[in-house]
């Protein structure tokens, strides 16, 4: 077993950088690799730099390493930042300067039989001055297209930072920013029986729990099984799941840990269904981002002047958990019992 430390965008911030180093060394990681951006926000770079030069970490170029090596140039979006770079370049020593513009942009390692590929941030053209896709990507679609391209597919695992957050699309795992708010890194298990990874939160030194908007029918039944729910053939699992509003799964590295499904008409009717928490994680927030998620999910998707009905069926004993949210327990003097029924086809 092989483990690897991959942690990003430190942003002058000293203190952040040697807590995130501390952690990483108590963890036992054989092997440590910077995603890059040192500079820009904290106003302790040069000291973070000469941190990382002594460390003999593997350090990868940022966006932040290219201005300073090539100008503010190659990226229109960043003329506002001419002066800083400018003037951090004339602070800078010029074995410093060739220690930056060393830094490779990428890195592939096969551990184990895993092959791998960390970077700052996925790539649009890695020969371009500008190599790495825009942030804007994440929203308008182009980020998806790429994870799902054969460059990136490739891998079993690629890592990033640049975006500040931790989420996992596909293959490509994102950390978020080591010198900013929330900070983690990520530790990644390469064995000869697998491969795993974790976030770890720098502040706390515990795993973070991440959200996906996906989940296999495999693994939805299995959290069904934890939760003492019954089972059902994965075709109709699957079928739930591809026909829901919205998905939203909480996980632990690969391990799907807790799960929500929003059906909704688009008009007036809404049901929450299926939230569900692995009883080895429940009473950490949880089921409650979970809820609060469907909830903004409604709230930020409904038209002016649309009012919404959201109803779900709570679990017994639950009702209080439910209240929290503005949710009314039923009968009462408006509304009757909620009443259900079941169909099931004889093989």
């Amino acid at each position: 077993l092989m483990k690897i430390a991959v942690f990003s965008d430190v942003h002058g911030n000293l203190k952040a950088l040697k807590a995130a180093l501390g952690q990483i060394k108590e963890n036992g990681a054989d092997q440590i690799i910077f995603l890059g951006d040192i500079f820009q926000r904290g106003n302790e770079e040069i000291e973070c730099l000469e941190l990382l030069k002594a460390s003999g970490i593997i350090c990868l170029k940022g966006n932040c390493e290219l201005y300073l090596a090539d100008g503010v140039d190659i990226d229109p979006d960043v003329e506002y930042l001419r002066e800083y770079y400018d003037g951090m370049r004339s602070k800078l020593s010029a074995e410093q300067m060739s220690f930056i513009r060393q830094m490779p942009l990428f890195l592939e390692k096969e551990i184990n039989g895993h092959k791998m590929h960390f970077s700052h941030f996925l790539f649009s053209d890695v020969n371009a001055p500008y190599p790495f896709l825009q942030l804007s990507s994440l929203k308008n679609g182009i980020f998806d297209k790429t994870v799902e391209s054969e460059a990136v597919t490739k891998y079993e695992l690629s890592a990033i930072g640049h975006s500040h957050q931790n989420f996992v699309k596909g293959k490509v795992v994102s950390v978020s920013a080591t010198g900013l708010e929330g900070p983690s890194y990520l530790l990644i298990n390469a064995g000869k029986d697998g491969l795993t990874f974790e976030h770890i939160d720098i502040l706390q030194g515990k795993k973070v729990i991440e959200y996906t908007n996906s989940i296999t029918p495999e693994d939805y039944m299995e959290l069904r099984k934890k939760v003492g729910w019954f089972e059902f053939p994965l075709e109709e699992a699957k079928a739930g799941l591809d026909n829901a509003y919205m998905v939203l799964c909480a996980r632990d590295g690969k391990k799907a840990v807790g799960l929500m499904r929003l059906l909704w008409d688009g008009g007036y009717v809404a049901v929450i269904s299926d939230v569900m928490v692995d009883p080895e994680y429940q009473g950490q927030g949880i089921g409650r981002h979970l809820v609060e998620s469907c909830i903004q999910r409604i709230k930020k998707d409904m038209k002016s002047g649309y009012k919404v009905k959201l109803d779900l069926q709570a679990a017994p004993g639950k009702e209080s958990f439910y209240k929290k949210f503005g949710f009314i327990e039923r009968p009462n003097e408006k509304m009757g019992s909620g009443m259900t029924q079941w169909f099931k086809m004889e093989e």
